[in-house]
């Protein structure tokens, strides 16, 4: 139980780090007449239209990145736990024999 709930807050401290990580990633988007940069991966969650210096914060975005990376990270993690724990179960049975 307290694997569960420590695994869970790390996939979601990780998954927010990512996330923050991602917005120094420019992502390429069309343009539409106008200069536009963007930020994040994989939804672009800030954009800065070129020649000023204000950035929007897509907030709608931005959750769904962290929601998208906080899975990302709970499949990884369950995956190397239930990989561990095959390892470890047949490195135990092979030494019996």
């Amino acid at each position: 139980m307290k694997t569960k709930i420590l695994t869970g807050v790390l996939a979601s401290v990780v998954g927010v780090v990512i996330t923050l990580v991602s917005g120094f990633i420019q992502t390429p988007m069309p343009h539409l007449g106008v200069d536009v940069v963007y930020w994040g991966i994989p939804l672009p969650w800030i954009m800065r239209v070129i020649p000023t210096l204000f950035q929007t914060i897509d907030w709608l975005n931005l959750v769904a990145d962290l929601v998208f990376w906080v899975i990302i990270v709970l499949i990884v993690s369950a995956s190397a736990m239930y990989i561990a724990k095959k390892t470890t179960i047949t490195r135990l049975s092979s030494s019996e024999h």
